[in-house]
């Protein structure tokens, strides 16, 4: 992967990968540019569709309506508009589902647009999907790298899972919304892209370990995405046009890679599952939790952390033979902390069989096989002064003040069971450490940066 990387030539795919794999994604356009949603109506013209479903939550309507109504004006368009109302976040659950279902008609809508970001998204692509429909999105702001991955993460059964999804046909980007939009919006979609430190590791761990298959090519492509970013932290904070260009360029350049492998796994690891298990509980509980891409941020210097302790302590990956593993009270503790989601764990515990002693010993002859370079993996890249660091410039806050240090304690110890994806996290389970660095790290980390 060269250093000249761009939309618009990933858009064409990559053949002939050292994978041996093709990569296509099926994304006729990518427009980021200055009064871009003045394109829309030659867009849509283009793409010859009459029938438009336009979907909004009640901030993308006060905020693009009339700018979109101006660019469809004396198109001939047949239009029908959704707009969900809330008073608190949207949820991309079973009620916004079924809101949707209930305003769409199949035998006259053709083309479905959403005006929004993350949640939005999930709910139209997910929906395209299912009613084989295409659709577009309009972003609003630069918080996620989910706009042109074909995952959708919905929240269902009171667990946030990813589903297939359908990529939208077009994604447009109007700059001078997007850099107006909330700054903690702006702050979710770095922390969405520092994240993949995390991942990327997560990513070569689980092949180390298991074997799993990484593209080299769609490794590097995520990595540049960071670099990108990283080098225009300043431009970011200061909202400048090339700044906010340059942060959307590289949540879509992360989740065309998601697109190219098939999943998720590219852009998500350890730091996602600790944001996911705090979601969940957040849904339970009912308290207020700060966007996902700062939980993401949160997560990423916690799950390095874990990292930098392993190397620290125990560098010859030894295994803890004191710790004894009751399959009775992990249930009971599965019970406890997931209460109506726990039959989800459950379900996918026992689907992927994650509780295999045997599975387990077969890891731990391949961790210690491959223990010089799963060393190397750890010790390589920023270390979590060095995120924090990072963290400060911009002013994005990776403190966990919105949760206890015993819920804190909890996610580093059960958000594993949320994936069957390997990860850092797993790999201190299968060297029975977890408990252990659960308590440590989420009692150091509390004292260093929340209180």
């Amino acid at each position: 992967m060269n250093n000249n990387i761009s939309v618009e030539s990933l858009l064409k795919g990559i053949q002939n990968c050292s994978c041996k794999r093709t990569h296509e994604v099926p994304i006729e356009d990518v427009i980021i540019e200055e009064n871009a949603i003045d394109r829309l109506g030659d867009l849509l013209e283009k793409y010859a569709y009459k029938n438009l479903f336009l979907v909004y939550d009640n901030n993308t309507y006060n905020l693009c309506s009339e700018k979109i109504n101006k660019a469809l004006e004396n198109k001939n368009f047949n239009i029908n508009t959704m707009t969900y109302v809330r008073e608190h976040e949207l949820t991309p659950d079973e009620n916004a589902l079924s809101e949707f279902i209930v305003n769409f008609n199949p035998k006259e809508d053709e083309f479905i647009i959403a005006i929004g970001s993350g949640v939005i998204n999930d709910i139209c692509k997910y929906v395209s999907y299912k009613l084989n429909k295409e659709y577009m999105v309009i972003a609003t702001a630069p918080s996620m790298d989910g706009y042109a991955s074909n995952v959708s993460a919905l929240t269902l059964n009171n667990l946030k899972v990813t589903y297939p999804a359908n990529l939208p046909k077009a994604i447009l980007a109007d700059i001078n919304i997007l850099k107006d939009a909330p700054y903690r919006m702006i702050l979710a979609g770095f922390g969405d892209i520092m994240g993949k430190f995390s991942a990327l590791k997560d990513w070569q761990l689980g092949h180390l370990v298991n074997g799993e298959y990484l593209c080299k090519e769609v490794y590097e492509l995520v990595n540049y995405s960071v670099n990108q970013v990283l080098n225009e932290a300043q431009n970011i904070k200061n909202r400048t046009a090339i700044g906010i260009k340059k942060l959307m360029d590289s949540l879509i350049l992360t989740g065309i890679g998601m697109s190219f492998v098939g999943n998720s796994r590219p852009a998500s690891g350890s730091e996602h599952h600790l944001s996911h298990y705090i979601e969940i509980q957040a849904l339970l509980e009912n308290f207020e939790i700060p966007l996902h891409g700062e939980k993401v941020a949160c997560g990423t210097v916690i799950t390095q952390k874990l990292r930098e302790r392993l190397i620290n302590t125990n560098k010859e990956l030894k295994e803890n033979k004191e710790f004894k593993f009751s399959l009775a009270n992990w249930k009971s503790d599965i019970l406890n902390k997931y209460k109506e989601a726990s039959h989800e764990i459950f379900s996918l515990s026992e689907k992927n069989d994650t509780l295999s002693e045997a599975k387990r010993l077969k890891r731990l002859a391949s961790i210690e096989a491959n223990k010089d370079a799963i060393i190397e993996l750890l010790s390589s890249g920023p270390s979590s002064k060095d995120i924090m660091d990072i963290f400060d410039s911009i002013e994005l806050d990776y403190g966990y003040s919105y949760i206890s240090h015993e819920m804190l304690e909890d996610a580093i110890l059960y958000a594993k069971e949320i994936r069957d994806r390997y990860t850092i996290s797993h790999l201190l389970w299968d060297l029975r450490l977890l408990p252990e660095y659960s308590k440590v790290i989420a009692k150091e980390y509390y004292v260093e940066v929340t209180c």
